[in-house]
């Protein structure tokens, strides 16, 4: 993490990065295994008219939640991409969560491109970016009883 440093581990995250302001993305009309990219962040920015803050705490509604409980829940929705994941970092973003079973888009996807490809930079690609820099993200939150964030209307 942090171009070479060591991990955190969950105690060492900084308390503040999980009591901020939040946004929720929607990235639902994506088909699934789409892997989102920075431009298609900026998009929906400006279509609900909000500008990112640090530590900012961004959820991205994927369309996987809708399919929780559902032997499909795995392969729906699409995924944040390296470049898109540092485009928020990039900003001050900290914490981001998914309704979806990762980050990154389905597996069984990127499992599709890689043989495709043979480009393994694929694999995990949106997790890989904090490498870079440092993040946390939840995955799954559509199953979470209750949210330290707020999400604006």
């Amino acid at each position: 993490m942090n171009h070479g440093e060591r991990s955190w581990t969950i105690d060492e995250v900084p308390l503040e990065w999980c009591f901020q302001p939040g946004v929720k993305l929607d990235f639902r009309h994506f088909d699934d295994g789409y892997v989102v990219t920075a431009h298609d962040v900026e998009v929906e920015l400006a279509r609900i008219g909000h500008e990112l803050a640090p530590l900012e705490i961004v959820l991205i509604n994927t369309r996987a939640g809708q399919r929780y409980g559902h032997d499909d829940f795995v392969s729906s929705g699409c995924g944040m991409g390296r470049e898109a994941t540092l485009h928020l970092l990039e900003r001050g973003v900290r914490l981001t969560g998914t309704d979806g079973w990762s980050w990154d888009a389905p597996f069984v996807h990127t499992a599709e491109l890689y043989s495709a490809t043979g480009d393994a930079s694929l694999i995990w690609e949106g997790h890989k970016a904090g490498r870079d820099v440092g993040y946390c993200h939840l995955e799954n939150y559509i199953t979470w009883s209750s949210a330290s964030v707020w999400i604006p209307g």
